[in-house]
């Protein structure tokens, strides 16, 4: 069948530049009729009235629609043909020329790219730039525009970097700048200022210090307690460490325990929290017992924490030498899960997975670091007062464990494994006195300090401060600013 197009009617809206001179449904009826086309044009106006009553549209709103109504021999027979604007509209009404729309794209193209970068070992700064394909003359221009403002041997292992890029078109990319972050406050950055150019800055970020307070019943654990009522795991395991000298956290918590804390955290001008700061106060009650502690500065700047009568809670020797560990057998007699028959077990087994740092229980020297019959892998240290403490069943010992080394309370001095006899994973810690076993869990040793005289008086003055901070901040946690005291 050969195809018609109303001329008159194209040459119409060329003039207007509006659509609706297209709409077939403003022709009369006879002029629908017309000629033997109509049955070629009765879908293309039914489909046209289905969509602007179930969609809302019409061929003024719809452009395909025109190409259906307007054929493209038609526009190209004329000039008269042409697209009437070279405009596009906007939802507000206003528009757009097209070269405008066109250097728009283009600058979305132009987009900034930011890549993560993790310092591996044996990285240089230098190195790490030229596998990240910068060429080797810029990658010294950036190091040597960073040095005035960082060393760039300060590069510590899996530090993070994020380098930016610029993506002007698909087939080109430019790098922008490098960001190094030092810590949560300070960090510094090297941006391109030309060709071949850089500028390096130290930033400093500022930061809020917001000071809170929680304080919760104890139902299940301490960890979980903590979680439910906003205290960070990073916030908590510090006063953990300290509270380990009296506290086992596996077998002295019970439901209806209680805690209370009042710590800082730091924020950015977001509000958002980015590092958690110092437990200044916190109180456990346990079994009847309630213990406290106080964050205090004495004199001559050291910094450590004390109960209310000024003794410090670092004792000589840790109940715990392992974080997060469980004790799968306690002190004294038991069937042997080997041999089948009871006999005295002298120490502690703290099941936990293989691989698990096992720290020194006090500061001390090795006596004995190798394998030692059913121990397996041993480390023995001695410490003050004629003490003793044995380390059993490790995986491997930390790097120059040997004997004659000395070590300090909380260093890693191997890690946790099943050599010997042992049915599976765990540490063997026994504790000795006078070359006699004790339980470890029933040490009595010695505050690692205890403040006296003028000392004592600075002290007690500044519990007094923190006693009355922290009954001032409402419950729940609220914000408030902290006044430490003076050093």
């Amino acid at each position: 069948m050969k195809k018609t197009f109303d001329y008159n009617r194209a040459r119409a809206y060329a003039r207007s530049g509006s659509r609706s001179d297209l709409i077939t449904g403003q022709l009369s009826l006879l002029d629908r009729l017309k000629g033997r086309f109509w049955l070629l044009l009765l879908p293309i106006v039914g489909l046209s009235l289905i969509l602007t009553i179930v969609l809302g549209r019409t061929p003024d709103s719809d452009p395909q629609l025109v190409d259906v109504l307007m054929p493209a021999d038609a526009k190209k027979g004329s000039a008269e043909f042409a697209e009437p604007s070279a405009h596009f509209s906007l939802e507000n009404g206003s528009v757009i020329p097209s070269n405008v729309q066109q250097s728009r794209q283009h600058e979305s193209l132009a987009a900034v790219l930011a890549k993560e970068i993790i310092v591996k070992r044996g990285d240089t700064l230098l190195d790490l730039l030229v596998r990240e394909g910068l060429a080797r003359n810029e990658a010294h221009s950036v190091v040597g525009a960073l040095t005035p403002v960082f060393n760039p041997r300060r590069l510590q292992y899996d530090q993070a970097l994020t380098m930016t890029y610029e993506a002007p078109d698909d087939d080109s990319i430019e790098f922008k700048s490098l960001n190094i972050k030092l810590d949560s406050v300070h960090e510094v950055r090297v941006d391109r200022c030309g060709d071949n150019a850089f500028t390096a800055n130290e930033i400093v970020n500022e930061f809020q210090t917001r000071t809170l307070r929680a304080e919760f019943e104890i139902n299940s654990s301490l960890y979980e307690a903590a979680d439910q009522n906003g205290v960070s795991f990073d916030m908590l395991l510090p006063i953990i460490n300290v509270y380990a000298y009296d506290v086992d956290f596996q077998r002295d918590i019970r439901a209806g325990d209680y805690f209370e804390i009042m710590y800082e955290t730091k924020v950015d001008t977001n509000g958002e929290v980015v590092c958690s700061g110092t437990t200044s106060y916190a109180a456990l009650t346990t079994q009847g017992r309630r213990l406290t502690l106080y964050h205090y500065r004495d004199s001559d700047g050291v910094v450590d924490y004390f109960d209310e009568n000024g003794r410090s809670l670092k004792k000589n020797l840790m109940v715990t030498p392992i974080d997060g560990a469980r004790i799968s057998s306690g002190y004294g007699m038991r069937r042997h899960p080997i041999l089948g028959y009871s006999r005295m077990h002298k120490g502690l087994d703290f099941a936990a997975p293989s691989g698990t740092p096992i720290k020194a229980a006090g500061d001390g020297v090795v006596e004995f670091a190798a394998r030692n019959g059913t121990y397996g892998n041993l480390v023995r240290l001695r410490h003050a007062n004629d003490y003793q403490t044995k380390y059993a069943h490790m995986s491997r010992f930390a790097r120059g464990m040997r004997s004659g080394v000395r070590v300090k309370q909380g260093q890693i001095i191997g890690y946790v494994g099943t050599t010997g006899r042992s049915t599976g994973p765990h540490l063997h810690y026994e504790v000795l006195q006078h070359g006699r076993s004790i339980n470890p869990s029933k040490i009595k040793s010695k505050p690692g300090r205890i403040l006296k005289g003028s000392e004592l008086a600075r002290f007690t003055e500044a519990k007094a401060k923190l006693d009355v901070q922290f009954a001032s901040l409402e419950k729940p946690a609220v914000f408030a600013q902290i006044s430490q005291p003076e050093a």
